[in-house]
Formats: C-alpha cells, sequence, structure tokens
C-alpha cells in the first residue's frame, strides 16, 4: 500500500514539473489562444463589396492582413446590398456564437430610400444586442464616409477608386484595401493581439 501511495506521488510530482516546464518554455500559451478568432463584418453594400470580387471587400482584406501577421482570425462578410438598419436589426442574432468582434456599418442614403425613421432606436438595439453577448465593436461608418468623400474627390465615377454599379458608384478593391489597413491596428487592439 505504501509502494502505490509512493509511486502515485512520484508520479504527480513529475507532472507538475513537466506542466511547469511546458509553462516556462512556451509562454503566453492558453487554450484561447489555439481557437481561430471570429471576426463578422455587418452592413451594406459597402461592407459586401459591390462591384467587387468578394476577395477585395474590405472583410477579405482585413482578413489576409490579419493572416500575414500570423493571426488566426475568419472575417465573416455579413454585409447585404441595400441594407437598412431596421433589416440588420432583425438578423443581428445571426452573428455565430464565439464572435469576438463586429465591424459595423450602415448607410443614410439606405436608411432615406428604406423610410426609416427610428436610426438611433436601432442602432442602440443593435449594440446593447452585441454588448450583451460579449462581442466588441467597431463602427465602420466613418471610415466608408471618408471613403467615398475621398474616392469622389480623387476621380469621376469609373476611375480606379470606385466602381460603376447600377445601384451607382461604389468602392474599388483598391479603397477597401485602404480602409483594411487603416483599421488593422484598431482590429488587433479589439481582439486582444
Amino acid at each position: 500500500m505504501k509502494t502505490a501511495s509512493l509511486r502515485f506521488a512520484r508520479t504527480q510530482s513529475t507532472v507538475r514539473k513537466l506542466c511547469l516546464a511546458i509553462a516556462v518554455l512556451v509562454p503566453g500559451i492558453s487554450a484561447s489562444d489555439a481557437a481561430q478568432i471570429s471576426i463578422v463584418a455587418v452592413g451594406t453594400s459597402n461592407t459586401r463589396g459591390k462591384g467587387v470580387p468578394a476577395d477585395q471587400s474590405y472583410p477579405a482584406q482585413l482578413q489576409a492582413l490579419l493572416r500575414a501577421k500570423g493571426i488566426d482570425a475568419r472575417v465573416i462578410n455579413m454585409g447585404v446590398n441595400g441594407d437598412s438598419t431596421a433589416g440588420m436589426l432583425a438578423r443581428i442574432n445571426s452573428v455565430p456564437s464565439g464572435t469576438r468582434l463586429v465591424l459595423f456599418e450602415y448607410s443614410p442614403v439606405n436608411e432615406l430610400k428604406h423610410g426609416v425613421t427610428n436610426t438611433d432606436a436601432n442602432l442602440a438595439a443593435i449594440h446593447a444586442r452585441l454588448a450583451a453577448r460579449n462581442i466588441k465593436v467597431i463602427d465602420m461608418v466613418s471610415y466608408m464616409q471618408g471613403a467615398h468623400f475621398s474616392a469622389r474627390g480623387r476621380g469621376d465615377p469609373g476611375s480606379s477608386n470606385s466602381v460603376d454599379t447600377p445601384a451607382g458608384p461604389h468602392l474599388s478593391g483598391g479603397v477597401y484595401a485602404g480602409i483594411a489597413a487603416q483599421i488593422l491596428s484598431q482590429v488587433e487592439a479589439a481582439i486582444g493581439r
């Protein structure tokens, strides 16, 4: 009986030492680091990337930038062409479980087109639902408005800064690349990198 107890104690001691050695040799490793980071982009055609291939939308380009830095992130594009805050509120619960960050964008023009008069209430409800799930939010509206203003100032519709679509000019893949680069450090901070 004493021999079995002694062997058990030695085994426990060896396991503790092994765990300590692993913790010292591989600092910063935790269970959460092993999982892919989920980021969701919610918005309108500016998020969807209307007029450009899917890999040129800002969410796709952001994912590529994060992965180039060694961050295993998946950026899910939930942009819907022509959407309003009412539509986004109706589908915000479909943001997948485990999402750490939502990049949120809406278009005041779409609000007018859809006759939405309670934009502020919709925005508050969207943010409250995400906060209740401990999901951080980065507001993309100012980035998009700045990009549209800048694209119009640098060229006519159809230039390398914009893409002609039946719904009117939209941003080019090059402009989306600039947006992804512009928000990269803010995204890294939000996901703890």
